[in-house]
């Protein structure tokens, strides 16, 4: 197994992007016709996941993940155990329940140093929501700790599909561009205020038409 240790800097988190099941039988079917990949599950809470987002959120130098389980309507994260105990199921957490989840990723938008979870989700929901997590890193697999806020700008209005971070205005806050499908669909851009727990004030931006963004 190979070790991909990643510097987290304050107020990001260090992104790789998703991976599909469309792009991992791509890559087995390059692959020679003789290797044998062993599959070890590392999570099978729910149903429908569409993609993982990989990001170290604690540190440890190995790869945290996050996904929207689709069809279940839950967004989990899973923390890397280490290489002794990760072929077995990784700790984990459902950090929100949400209808028809197509994307998550670790992102810190308020600063704290402790990674929170944006998801976008199509179907009828339309929307995109922040996952906001504990501040204190011994409650992260909490639950409880966790709570969901849906983004007013961007509710109930378009089949929202995939998220990237960035630092757009540079104004000191991560901001986001999301990409959505069908009707009405577009890349966009949602401009995030200094606090960013104020989602109230958050605004989105159109920047152009999309017809299918995954």
């Amino acid at each position: 197994m190979t070790r991909l240790p990643i510097r987290v800097p304050r107020g990001a988190v260090r992104q790789i992007g998703g991976v599909g099941a469309f792009g991992l039988a791509m890559l087995l079917a390059i692959g020679p016709a003789s290797a044998s990949w062993p599959r070890h599950t590392i999570d099978i809470a729910s149903r429908g996941a569409d993609g993982v987002r990989l990001a170290d959120v604690n540190g440890d130098g190995w790869l945290d993940v996050t996904t929207g389980w689709e069809e279940g309507g839950e967004v989990r994260v899973c923390l890397h155990p280490g290489p002794a105990r990760c072929k077995t199921p990784w700790p984990a957490v459902t950090v929100g329940r949400v209808k028809s989840p197509e994307d998550a990723l670790f992102v810190d938008l308020d600063g704290n140093e402790s990674a929170d979870v944006v998801s976008c989700c199509e179907g009828h929901t339309r929307s995109v929501f922040v996952h906001w997590a504990p501040a204190r890193s011994a409650d992260y697999l909490d639950a409880r700790k966790w709570s969901t806020t849906p983004i007013p700008a961007a509710q109930g209005k378009q089949m929202w599909m995939f998220a990237a971070p960035a630092n757009i205005d540079n104004r000191g806050s991560l901001d986001l561009f999301i990409g959505s499908k069908g009707a009405g669909g577009s890349v966009s851009w949602l401009e995030v205020p200094r606090n960013a727990r104020d989602v109230a004030a958050w605004k989105m931006h159109r920047l152009r038409a999309a017809g299918w963004i995954m």
